[in-house]
């Protein structure tokens, strides 16, 4: 009987490194998803964070543009309009973006709106 038990020991014990096994890869897996789902963050921070510039300086070149045609009424006309709404939008995303990275570092849920990448 001693013989019938010695081997129900040892597939336990491998079991249980088995299962340690896979619950340490689980575990390291989950964190590799979290860091590569920060960076993916971070970059998509950066890209939107350079936009801005160039917005601000397209919006400076059609605002001189339109001064010297002798425009007056830059908040009147269109593009500047859009480019002033393109500008607002941005900073709305840098700032989801931020606050998305912000939750990651506390280690909170994440939401959805700032795991979409634009």
């Amino acid at each position: 009987m001693a013989e019938q038990e010695k081997p129900r020991e040892e597939k336990t014990s491998r079991e249980n490194f088995w299962d340690s096994t896979r619950k340490t890869l689980n575990v390291a897996a989950a964190g590799a998803q979290r860091y590569t789902r920060m960076v993916q963050k971070k970059i998509n921070l950066a890209v939107t964070q350079r936009k801005i510039p160039a917005v601000h300086a397209e919006l400076g070149k059609l605002i001189d543009d339109l001064h010297a045609k002798g425009e007056t009424r830059f908040l009147e006309n269109g593009e500047v309009v859009e480019l002033l709404g393109k500008l607002d939008h941005l900073r709305q995303m840098v700032a989801a973006l931020e606050g998305d990275l912000e939750q990651s570092r506390r280690g909170e849920p994440e939401t959805p709106e700032g795991t979409s990448s634009h």
